[in-house]
């Protein structure tokens, strides 16, 4: 009994499985969380925390070619800001991920002209550019900006009106993207 045991344990060890909870996408060891709702950076990253994990790091070119398809999956319309775990409020214009503290320095994918340094922009923030998910410095407190007006029409006899009129062009959205480590787990034998 002993001796079978031993050799399930064996042939279970190697294949132990890393998992990630529900609604998380797996990736080199890693979950990922891409939300459904919109927040600011302090609010996304209090959300993160809660959920076990930290804004996510874009830290290597394959890590951002899975957000990327993961980013233009989940939002393929409209102008869609994801937040990122980076942020310059230390020391203006010296970005630093807010998980390890460690310096931004090895990969980075800024749009151009970013980042801006400017005082009130010091969280990182992912935007398509075109077909490319790019860097920008922006706000914090972003979550949604832009201002939509309802025009003041009033339904006739052959005209209802069904729709309110956008005076502002769109603005963008800001989810966030968190980010932990997997978790293993043993595969069910049956």
């Amino acid at each position: 009994m002993d001796l079978r045991f031993a050799i399930v344990a064996l042939l279970v060890a190697p294949s132990m499985c890393l998992d990630c909870p529900v609604g998380w996408a797996s990736y080199n060891g890693e979950c990922f969380h891409f939300s459904k709702s919109t927040a600011s950076w302090l609010d996304a990253q209090a959300a993160c925390r809660q959920m076990g994990g930290y804004l996510a790091t874009d830290d290597n070119k394959e890590k951002h070619d899975f957000l990327t398809n993961i980013a233009s999956v989940i939002h393929s319309f409209g102008e869609t800001v994801f937040w990122l775990g980076g942020d310059d409020y230390l020391f203006e214009g010296v970005w630093r991920w807010e998980e390890t503290g460690g310096p931004v320095v090895s990969f980075t994918k800024w749009a151009p002209g970013y980042p801006t340094n400017s005082s009130d922009t010091n969280c990182l923030g992912m935007v398509f550019v075109d077909t490319e998910l790019l860097w920008k410095d922006m706000t914090c407190g972003s979550s949604h900006h832009g201002k939509r007006q309802a025009t003041t029409v009033r339904p006739t006899k052959h005209h209802k009106v069904t729709h309110a009129h956008r005076t502002h062009p769109p603005s963008p959205n800001h989810y966030y993207i968190c980010e932990k480590q997997a978790f293993h787990s043993a595969p069910v034998i049956g």
